[in-house]
């Protein structure tokens, strides 16, 4: 691994914070943080032009970082305030930001090591992207946040790993608990499968209105229910709520596992945008 900092450093004119500007770069640079991703991440380099200013007085750190290379594929800004850096729980204003470009290198950006399971595919067109969000960490439910991920351009060419189009199909589904299988069959190709419209609309519609109301409006995500999920598990400083969709549920007993971390729900997150491009709504009720 190697870091490289090349940093201007000038106090400030009172004495009371000091002003830095510069480049920074990481390459093979690898992490371990199981609320992340369960086993090592490695293999990531960073490259990034940043602007900072610490005022000591104030206690808050302003960061302007225009420029964030990922991997050598995907490009993001980041302008962010830090207040309380005292030791307490700190009170963040994050805006990151990612410019218009090629869908496939906004997916190679992702380190191999952290998402197993989608590796292969391959991705036509743009895309671009923003969160906007500010919360007290010490008062979660002021969490706030604006978000606008526009994949509309970017177009599946191969899906790699994950078979989305055997959904289509009557296929057989083996359940794994723990990552042990556990002989239990599923699917369209089993004796004991019903078809949709078998299956009483009262029955239907209860599934719906506990688990997701608006699924037969949404793309396989409801922004309220990240938030609630974001709100409800910085309350409790661990994941107890995942804030799923039904898509989202479906695709995690199909592809994935049970585990909680951040890495799985990214793993999930990009299986369920292909699935909802590639099937019905009735299909994946």
């Amino acid at each position: 691994s190697s870091l490289v900092l090349n940093l201007d450093l000038k106090p400030h004119a009172d004495g009371k914070g000091i002003s830095m500007t510069g480049s920074a770069a990481m390459d093979d640079v690898g992490f371990f943080a199981p609320r992340i991703h369960g086993s090592l991440v490695d293999g990531l380099s960073l490259e990034m032009e940043l602007n900072a200013d610490l005022d000591i007085i104030k206690d808050k750190l302003t960061l302007d970082i225009p420029r964030i290379l990922v991997n050598k594929s995907a490009l993001f800004r980041l302008v962010a305030t830090v207040e309380r850096l005292d030791g307490n729980l700190p009170k963040l204003d994050v805006k990151l930001s990612m410019p218009k470009q090629e869908c496939q290198g906004m997916f190679n950006a992702i380190p191999a090591s952290m998402a197993p399971r989608i590796q292969g595919m391959m991705l036509d067109g743009s895309a671009q992207a923003f969160v906007d969000f500010k919360v007290d960490l010490l008062e979660p439910r002021t969490f706030k946040w604006k978000i606008d991920i526009d994949l509309d351009r970017c177009k599946p060419r191969h899906t790699g790993m994950v078979d989305i189009d055997r959904l289509n199909t009557d296929f057989v589904h083996e359940v794994v608990e723990k990552g042990v299988p556990t002989g239990v069959l599923v699917g369209p190709g089993t004796h004991h499968y019903r078809p949709l419209s078998r299956i009483p609309k009262y029955v239907q519609m209860g599934a719906i209105w506990t688990e997701d109301h608006s699924f037969f409006k949404h793309a396989g995500f409801r922004p309220a229910l990240i938030r609630r999920a974001i709100v409800m598990d910085l309350e409790r400083g661990r994941y107890i709520y995942g804030g799923s969709t039904i898509s989202q549920q479906l695709v995690k007993n199909l592809f994935l596992s049970r585990e909680k971390t951040l890495s799985r729900k990214l793993e999930e997150a990009v299986v369920v945008w292909l699935m909802e491009r590639k099937l019905t709504k009735k299909r994946i009720l």
